[in-house]
């Protein structure tokens, strides 16, 4: 239908003095159509009521040139990135949004989709014990042990207290540690210590390790990062864990945080970046439309309807 006749329509159930759905059953209109139309001609004017197909093997919302070659760039720069860090870089850094999916989709036909492969890197008598913020899933503290008794834990757990500043925090405030059962955990001098800090303690209920899960996956995260190394000495292994723990609280995207950071949840700026991140994705898909259907964008003082 011609936009004029389309005009003609909005017009006469603007003007009709029956209601909206018996005017248009009479023009054998489809109420969603009116209000397309409707919603476009408030938008663009008469110019939003042509008929426009889209270029010919193309949607609307299919991603744009320069948006692949920078994906390919960005995959090229980080080789070591996931889909889903690549993505998450570029609508923070790149200027649009793309879906973790479509990054894979792009890597894939390039042929840069390597198999996963997962390793362990911890030999020897080494332990590694952390202190993980339950709410922000941020590393606070911690340390490699010779051991895990109750003061190996003590010492990692007096670190966090130090770094959050807990102990200028009124007891009746303060935190509760939650931890497995392990034999240091649930030993007295480990009670006392906490005891002594004003610390509660959780306990994860038997046979349920789904309750500590949040840093058992930060453990196996560190391990998959760091991969299979003979370290020669404890020193290096320590260095290589500070930048795995520095990567992992600033830089790495965590999806269960909505794509942020640990510290961006910890230092209050989740908020203000994923609200960046939705104007960013309006944006973007109106790009995306106006090129790939060659419609042009909305134009200021459209026609209205009275």
């Amino acid at each position: 239908m011609p936009a004029e006749k389309k005009l003609e329509v909005l017009r006469a159930v603007e003007s009709s003095p029956l209601s909206v759905k018996e005017t248009l059953e009479r023009l054998d209109v489809a109420l969603s159509t009116y209000y397309r139309w409707r919603k476009r001609f408030r938008h663009e004017g008469l110019e939003g009521l042509r008929d426009q197909s889209p270029h010919k093997g193309r949607t609307w919302n299919q991603i744009l040139p320069e948006e692949r070659e920078k994906i390919l760039e960005i995959a090229m720069l980080y080789p070591e990135w996931s889909s889903r860090e690549v993505a998450c870089h570029l609508m923070d850094h790149g200027g649009f949004m793309v879906s973790e999916s479509t990054v894979y989709r792009v890597l894939k036909r390039a042929g840069w989709v390597k198999p996963r492969v997962v390793k362990t890197f911890l030999a020897g008598p080494e332990y590694l014990i952390s202190v993980l913020d339950d709410f922000s899933r941020r590393i606070l503290s911690w340390r490699l042990q010779s051991s895990m008794d109750a003061d190996a834990f003590s010492e990692v757990i007096e670190m966090a207290c130090e770094s959050t500043g807990m102990d200028h925090v009124p007891v009746e405030n303060r935190v509760r540690l939650l931890s497995d059962r392990g034999a240091a955990l649930v030993s007295k001098p480990f009670g006392k210590y906490l005891e002594a800090k004003g610390l509660g303690h959780i306990l994860a209920s038997p046979y349920h390790p789904q309750t500590n899960g949040k840093i058992e996956r930060y453990h196996r995260s560190c391990k998959e990062r760091i991969n299979l190394l003979v370290w020669e000495t404890p020193e290096q292994l320590e260095a290589e864990i500070a930048r795995f723990v520095s990567w992992y609280n600033s830089e790495r995207y965590h999806e269960a945080l909505g794509n942020v950071t640990p510290d961006d949840v910890y230092f209050g700026r989740r908020e203000s970046i994923l609200a960046r991140r939705a104007r960013l994705k309006q944006r973007t898909i109106a790009r995306r439309k106006a090129r790939n259907t060659g419609r042009s964008r909305p134009t200021e003082g459209a026609e209205t309807l009275p």
